[in-house]
C-alpha cells in the first residue's frame, strides 16, 4: 500500500490550524504520515500540534526555530519516509477524498508527479473553483521541453506552487527549497521537473487555499494594488525561466518563455511606485532583452507579436531604439 508523507509547516495560525490538521486526519485514505512542523510559533499553535499528536499515532510534530516555509519544508522533507509528498501549508485544507483519488492516479500512471486543481477560499460563503487543468494529460519526459513547457506558459498560468501536487519522494533526494527566500516554490520548480521522468496533470479540485490579506501572498497582493513591486517574486520567475532556458537547451518554446518574462518583470518595474530602488535590475533586463531578442529561436512573426500585444507604445518606441544602438 503507497504511504505518502504530509509536510505541514506551521507557523502562528492557531486560527486556522485545527481546520487544516482536521480535513488530513480525516481522510478516506489512511495510509498517511503527517509531519507537523513548527517552525518557531510563538501563538499556541505549537500546542495544538501536541493536542494531535496525542490523538492520531501516524502524526509526528517537530519543534525548531523560526527558519521561514522552505526551511520548514526542508525539515518535513528530511524526516519524511513516504512512497510520496505532499505539502499542505496550515491555513488551508483538502477534501476529504484528496489522497483516495490521488492514489487511485498513482497506481495506474506511476507519475513522479501529479498536479491539480484548486479552490480560492476566501470564506464558507465565498468559494470559487481554480480551474487550471481542464482535462487529464500525461506528459513523458520528452514532452517538458516542448509541449508542457508551451502549456505551462499559456494554459497553466506558470502554476508551480508547491501544494497543489504530490510527488515521488525520490525527487527531493537533491532538491531543497531556498532558505529566506519568498516565492520559493517559484526557485525551485525547474530543478524539481529536471528531476521528473514524467507528470500528469488531472481535472480534480482537491485543495482549497484560503485568501488572507494578512498572508505573505496576501501582503504581495496589497502591494500590488498599490503599484509595489516584490523583488523576490520578479527573481523567482527570472530565475525559474532561465533554469528551463538551460534544461530545455534553448529551444524555441523555452527561448519565448524566458523573453516574456524577462519583459513582464521589466514592465513591472518600469511601472512601479518603488522603481528607483531597482534602477540596476531595470538595466540588466533591457541589457537581457536585447540579447535575447537578436536569438534565431525567436521569429520575426513571434517577436512582433510579442511587442505589439504586451508593450504599449511608449515602451514600444523605447526599446526600439534601445535594440537599435
Amino acid at each position: 500500500m503507497i504511504k505518502i508523507s504530509i509536510i505541514i509547516p506551521v507557523y502562528n495560525v492557531e486560527k486556522y490550524l485545527a481546520t487544516c490538521l482536521d480535513s488530513v486526519i480525516n481522510q478516506t485514505y489512511k495510509n498517511l504520515e503527517i509531519l507537523l512542523i513548527d517552525d518557531g510559533s510563538t501563538d499556541s499553535s505549537g500546542l495544538i500540534c501536541e493536542q494531535y499528536s496525542k490523538k492520531d499515532t501516524r502524526i509526528k510534530t517537530i519543534h525548531k526555530k523560526n527558519g521561514g516555509l522552505s526551511d520548514a519544508r526542508n525539515v518535513g522533507i528530511s524526516y519524511a519516509s513516504g512512497d510520496y509528498i505532499s505539502f499542505i501549508d496550515s491555513d488551508d485544507f483538502i477534501d476529504i477524498n484528496t489522497f483516495t483519488i490521488l492514489n487511485q492516479y498513482i497506481k495506474q500512471y506511476n507519475a513522479d508527479i501529479i498536479t491539480f486543481n484548486y479552490y480560492d477560499y476566501y470564506n464558507k460563503d465565498k468559494i470559487s473553483p481554480h480551474l487550471l487543468f481542464n482535462n487529464l494529460k500525461f506528459y513523458a519526459q520528452q514532452e517538458f521541453h516542448s509541449t508542457f513547457a508551451k502549456d505551462l506558459f499559456n494554459k497553466y498560468e506558470m502554476n508551480v506552487t508547491a501544494w497543489n501536487k504530490v510527488y515521488k519522494r525520490k525527487i527531493f533526494n537533491n532538491i531543497k527549497f531556498p532558505y529566506g527566500k519568498l516565492f520559493e516554490d517559484t526557485f525551485s520548480a525547474i530543478y524539481i521537473l529536471n528531476q521528473c521522468n514524467n507528470i500528469l496533470v488531472i481535472p480534480d479540485t482537491l485543495y482549497y487555499y484560503r485568501r488572507r490579506n494578512d498572508s505573505i501572498i496576501g501582503k504581495h497582493i496589497q502591494e500590488k494594488k498599490y503599484n509595489i513591486i516584490n523583488i523576490d517574486s520578479i527573481e523567482a520567475k527570472i530565475m525559474s525561466a532561465v533554469d528551463f532556458y538551460i534544461f530545455a537547451n534553448h529551444n524555441k518554446e523555452s527561448t519565448e518563455m524566458l523573453f516574456r518574462i524577462l519583459k513582464n518583470s521589466l514592465d513591472d518595474i518600469l511601472f512601479s511606485a518603488n522603481r528607483n530602488q531597482y534602477k540596476n535590475y531595470e538595466l540588466a533586463l533591457i541589457y537581457l532583452l536585447k540579447n535575447l531578442y537578436k536569438k534565431p529561436q525567436l521569429s520575426l512573426k513571434i517577436k512582433f507579436g510579442i511587442l505589439k500585444r504586451c508593450f504599449n507604445i511608449e515602451l514600444y518606441r523605447r526599446l526600439i531604439i534601445l535594440f537599435k544602438k
